[in-house]
Formats: C-alpha cells, structure tokens, sequence
C-alpha cells in the first residue's frame, strides 16, 4: 500500500512539474512570438550605399498631399513652380519612375506627378553622382521615386501655358498613357519671346617693347541689343515590359528655335598709339536671323536573368544638330585725326553661318552579383561617329546700291573646319557592402582619335590620339542614428579639343583665335569627405568638405600682337590656350533642412572656398588665388494643402577667373501656386528678380591685355501660368510590407 502511494505521488509530482514546464514554455513561445512579430518602422530616412532614401510610406504627415508635394520633401531636392527639379543647384537631375526614366520635362512632369497623391509612393530614392552601372551622364544626379501601388491604368492628358511681360508666350499640351506594360509619354510647347539688353567697357592693349611695357591701343564701347524669337520642342518616351524580366525603351527629343530678328548696335571710341597715333569713332550695326534645330534619341534595352541582380542592358543613343544664321554689319566710322590709316574704310558685309554635328553612341552594361555583398559591373561605350562642321561664308556687299550684288569675298575669314573624334571607352566597377559599410571601386578607361581639319586662308590638318586611365574609390558608412557618411576619390582627365590644338587662325572683325599644338592633357585629383544627420521628421543637416588639384588645366588667355597685323593693318587682340601649371579649389559647404511639418520647410546652402592657380607665361611665372563664398536659402509653405508660396535667393561673392574677376550676383524669385478642383487645374503667379539685380561685371588683367565689361538684361518680370488635366491614374493598391532597419 505504501507503495502504491508513493508511486502515485511520484507521478503526481511528474505531472504537475511537466505542466508547470508546459505552461512556461508556452509562455516562453508567447513572449518569443511577439518579439518577432514586433517590427520596428523604417525612419523617413535611410541609406544604402550611394542611395538616399525618403520613406514617403512612413511619413504619416504626407497623407492627403500630392506626390509632388512628397519630391520636394526629399533630401537636396528643390522643385520650382514650374516643376524644374534641382539638386543643390544644379540642373543636371534625372527623374526615373521605378527604375526607368519618366523622359518628361518640367511641365508634364509637374502635372504627371500633382495627379498622383503621396500614398501611391513607396519612397523616393536620391543618387547624387551616381556610379557607372546605372549609365547616366558624368554629373548627372538621379531621383527614383519608387511607388507602392501598380498603376493599373493611366491616362492622362494635360493643356497649359504660360506668359510673361517680357513679353513671353508658351502655351503647351502633353499626353500620358500607362499601363501594366506599356508607358507612353508626348510633350510639345511652342514659345514666342522678346529680349533686350545693354553693356559698355573698355580695353587696354598694352606692348612689350623689350625694355619696357607701353599702352599700344585703348578702346571704349556701348552697346543696345535687343532680339525675337520664336521656339518649340517635341518629346516622346516609351518604355515596354516584354515579360517578366526584359524590356525596352525609347526617348528622343527634338527642339527648333528660329531667331527671326536680333538687332545689336555698337559705339566704339578708339585710340591708337602705335604705330600711328589715330583718334575715331565707328559703329556697328549687326542684323542676325538664322535657326537653330537639334535633338537626341535613346533606345535601351534591358534583360534580368533569374539570380536577383544579375541583368545585362544595351543602349543606341544618337545626338544631332545643325543651325545658320544669315548676318548683316554696316560699319560706320568717324575719324577725328588728321592723319588717316588706309586701312579705316566704311563698309557693309554680309555673312553667312552654318553648323552641324552627329554623334552615335553603342553601350552595354553587365551587372553580375558574386555574392550576397558583392557585386561586379562592366560597362563599354563605343562612339564610332562624332563630328562637327563649321562653314563661315563672308561678302562684302555695297547694300545701297543693290543688296543682292556681292563685290568681294573675304576669304580671310570663309572656310570650313571640321573635325571627327571617334572614342572606346570601358567602366569596370566592384562594390562590397559590409553591413552598413559600402566600399565602391570603378576603373574606367576611354581610347579617343581626333581628326581635325581648317579648310579656309590658314590650313591646318592634325590627328591625335588620347588614352586616359580614371580610378575612382566610393565609401559610405550609414548608422542606426540616421548618420551618413560618405568619401570619394576620383583621377579625371581633360583632353584638349580641335580648337586648342589647331595653328591655324580663325579672324573675326578685329581680333581672332588660335590654338596653341603644344597643349597637353590635364588631369584633376578630386576628393570629397560628407556627413549628413537626417531626423525622424524630415530635417537634415549636412557638411560636406571638397579639394580638388588640378596639374596643366587647359586655360585661354587674351593677349595683342607686338606689331601691327599684317592683314588687318593694325595691333590686335587674340586668344590663345596655355596648360596652367597647378590650380586648386578647397573649400567647405554646409547644408541644412528644417521640416517642422509637411507642409513648410526652409533649406540653406553655405558655401566657402579657396581657388587659385600658377601659370608659366611667356613673360614669367604668374600666380593668383582667391576666397569666395556663396548663400542659398529657400522656403515652401502649403496653405490649406492647395496653395504653395515659394520663395528663393541666393548670393555669390566675387569670383577669380584667370588673369580675371567676375563680379558678385545676386538671385530673387517669389512665387504662388495652387491646384484646384479635385487637383485637376494647377496655376502659378512668379515675380523673377524683382530688384533687376541680373548685371554682371567682369575685369580682365592679362599682363598685356586690360579690359572691363558689365552687361546688364533686363530679367524682372512676372510669369503667369496655367494648365488642365483631363483622365486620370487608376491605382491597384499593394499591401505595405512591415521592415525592420537592420
């Protein structure tokens, strides 16, 4: 009996500690399972090696804006009334829509993108100089917006226009379709427009006699000009999914602008002290009307293979472009001394101009993943066509008599110059990603010929041939705070062109150019070290650090003849390139992005710098260096998420040129815009440079050439702008996928 108990109490006991163990493992799974389920949201921000990400999906103050409102969020993008996108200044910015550029300019792409609202997008993805793998032009920036929802159907098209009192008038129509496979884009605008301006200066010649440096020649000058032209332009994009894993696209554009009067009237005051001493008066008045057409069309072609990353794409890009322009000049003089140069005669010329180029360029791409970290890129390029033609046609004509009846042919200054570049070149790039730090190591190479030819009084034919080596190191390192850190080093070269290297002279009126056979390749040391800190709510602050070396920088300098030329009769200036020794730009910017809601935020750039240089020059070694500086800030507001009041300036502090110095400029817009009725009719009111601060000023100090010259165009006027969507974009939504920053 005892027995039989304490077997029952042992198995009592047994059971009760099994449960017991159960029960905490049930517990232990419990509390196990929700720290998995728990998934910690992904910040507004977050960076992956070069990209920079605004996690639109996770900003919960963007509901109910637009998808443009949530662009101009994104860090370092600024987007003006107009739709202009700009990445800290500059215009070289690609927009691409899930991987593949959108091929829409300023005004489609507003009207595009303030049709979609912000819940449709994912994120937007920043690549400031984006490496070679994703085939864009050097210096180029590219903004990816990423969007969450398939658009099922789009289609969408859109009229507008803008005017001015300039007086400007653009009106414009653009026509979107898109599907699940097919995308489809057609812009075209047409602009009517007036300009006018005014300069005046003056110039020293001064001579070397050998023993001491003498004033040759002074000059004075004033000049109205003023011109009408009207111009137009015609995109088309089209992107189509084959299947799953192949597409392709095609883009192409074609502008024309037709000058139909541009009228430039010239008062000159000379002086001359050698050979002869000579006082008088000319002007000239010049009549120019001519056209210019060009355009470019890109193909593309892109497969992915079943490893994710592994895709190879091929692309056809052809650029072309041709212009004249029909001139007419009545030279007027008026001398005031007794002694009178033959050479000073009045005469009327009429010239012609014309120019052309073509280029076509093959390309592929391979992506090939080694690893889970590792991937390898290689990228050919191959230009076989690249050439330029240049055709000047001159006659004197005596247009009082009969305007049609040409006398003489200048033929000093007629001719042709043409010149051909063929290039290869090959990018291979390899980037290792070690949890949050990305190393990026590219290795591109380009053989290049030039071929140049000057058919005209001074022949001149040459080849040459240019080899060029360019690494490049990438580093960025991200951390769980929003830290971003980022170090680039690149070697870039510099190859002259056909006009630097020419002997040959090319002559205008009263001065020419000539190259110079002994200019050599440069080649620049670039290194930048960044650190930006973005917070939850959408502000950032950055400072970013750049020195830049450059060894033989290719440089024209404006110099005069000893003595008086021989075909024109009289000391001249001219132009000729020279290899600048060393020449450096160091400096610092900082940035900054305040966002205390979605509907406002303030960005500022400051910008500190220290150029100079040192050039070996004919008449002893030559040096000079300078500190600048330049501000921008800017602001949005959205009034009642309709209304957007955007105002924007800008300073830079006098700036050093070589043997030179431009003056300091000032920048000034305020704009209103707003869309209205369900979003369908975008308006805009913008004041430009309400001050008319658009003058410039430049000083030349050549060691034998002197000169100053301030233009000023008249650039303060209001714009007006309009534009209606009919169609609209039909979204499958996707279910939004918890993810966790690592």
């Amino acid at each position: 009996m005892r027995l039989l108990l304490a077997i029952l109490l042992i198995t009592i006991t047994l059971s009760v500690s099994a449960q017991t163990t159960d029960s905490t493992k049930v517990r232990m799974n419990s509390v196990r399972l929700k720290a998995i389920s728990i998934k910690a949201p992904r910040p507004v921000y977050s960076m992956d090696g070069e990209i920079v990400s605004y996690n639109v999906a996770n900003d919960r103050t963007i509901n109910g804006l637009t998808a443009m409102d949530a662009i101009k969020n994104s860090p370092t993008v600024e987007v003006d009334e107009e739709g202009n996108i700009t990445m800290r200044g500059s215009e070289k910015v690609q927009v691409w829509l899930n991987g593949y550029p959108t091929g829409m300019n300023g005004a489609s792409l507003k009207a595009f993108f303030e049709s979609l609202p912000a819940e449709a997008i994912e994120r937007i993805e920043v690549i400031k100089n984006p490496s070679g793998k994703y085939m864009v032009e050097d210096g180029s920036h590219i903004i990816n917006i990423v969007t969450s929802s398939k658009l099922r159907r789009s289609e969408l098209l859109m009229f507008g226009a803008s005017a001015s009192n300039r007086p400007y008038f653009s009106p414009w129509a653009s026509y979107l379709l898109k599907n699940d496979r097919l995308t489809m884009n057609l812009y075209a605008n047409f602009g009517n427009t007036n300009s006018y301006a005014n300069e005046h200066g003056y110039s020293i010649f001064l001579r070397d006699n050998g023993t001491s440096v003498d004033t040759s020649q002074r000059n004075t000058y004033r000049d109205t000009s003023g011109g009408h032209q009207i111009n137009s332009s015609l995109w088309f994009n089209l992107s189509y999914i084959v299947d799953s894993v192949t597409d392709i696209s095609v883009m192409s554009m074609y502008t024309f602008q037709r000058q139909l009067a541009a009228i430039s009237n010239y008062n000159y005051e000379y002086w001359h002290y050698y050979p002869d001493s000579l006082h008088y008066l000319y002007s000239n008045r010049t009549n120019r009307t001519g056209y210019n057409g060009s355009g470019f069309t890109n193909i593309s072609f892109k497969h992915r293979f079943r490893k994710k990353g592994h895709n190879i794409s091929f692309g056809l890009s052809s650029n072309y472009s041709n212009n004249w322009n029909d001139i007419t000049l009545t030279r007027d003089y008026t001398p005031l001394s007794s002694l009178l140069s033959p050479v000073i005669a009045d005469y009327s010329k009429l010239q012609g101009k014309s120019a052309g180029r073509l280029s076509l360029s093959l390309s592929a791409n391979y992506t090939l993943p080694l690893g889970e970290n590792d991937e390898l890129s290689l990228r050919a390029t191959g230009s076989p066509i690249n050439r330029h033609t240049n055709t000047t046609n001159n006659y004197y004509a005596d247009l009082a008599v009969n305007p049609e009846l040409f006398n003489i042919s200048d033929s000093l200054r007629n001719g042709t110059v043409y010149s051909n570049s063929p290039s290869t070149s090959l990018n291979l790039s390899w980037r290792h990603q070690w949890k949050r730090l990305t190393m990026s190591i590219d290795l591109w190479g380009q053989s290049k010929r030039l071929r140049s030819e000057y058919r005209k009084f001074f022949p001149d034919s040459s080849t040459y041939h240019f080899l060029t080596v360019e690494p490049s190191l990438n580093l960025t390192l991200r951390t769980k705070s929003m830290h971003y850190l980022r170090f680039k080093y690149n070697l870039a070269f510099t190859n002259p062109s056909a006009s630097n290297l020419t002997a040959s002279r090319t002559y205008g009126e009263d001065s020419y150019s000539i190259g110079n056979p002994n200019i050599k390749s440069s080649h620049t040391h670039k290194f930048n070290l960044s650190w930006n800190k973005y917070f939850s709510g959408g502000s950032s602050i950055g400072i970013e650090s750049y020195a830049n070396f450059t060894a033989d920088g290719i440089e024209s300098v404006t110099e005069t003849t000893v003595e008086p030329d021989l075909w024109l009769g009289r000391i001249l200036q001219y132009t000729i390139p020279y290899n600048v020794g060393q020449s450096h730009k160091i400096g610092i910017e900082s940035n900054a992005t305040w966002r205390p809601a979605s509907y406002f935020n303030i960005r500022l750039y400051a910008n500190l710098y220290n150029d100079g240089y040192s050039i070996d020059y004919p008449t002893g070694t030559q040096s000079d260096d300078n500190t600048s500086c330049n501000f921008r800030i800017s602001t949005t507001t959205k009034i009642a998420k309709r209304v957007n009041i955007n105002v924007s300036g800008s300073y830079n502090s006098p700036q050093m040129m070589l043997f030179g110095e431009k003056q300091s400029s000032f920048n000034l817009s305020l704009s209103v815009s707003g869309t209205f009725f369900d979003d369908r009719l975008s308006a805009y009111v913008k004041v430009t440079d309400p001050f008319n601060w658009n003058r410039s000023q430049n000083w030349t100090y050549a060691p034998l050439y002197q000169s100053y010259n301030s233009h000023h165009s008249d650039s303060r006027f209001i714009t007006l702008g309009i534009s209606w969507r009919f169609g609209k974009a039909e979204l499958e939504w996707q279910a939004h996928k918890g993810a966790s920053e690592d």
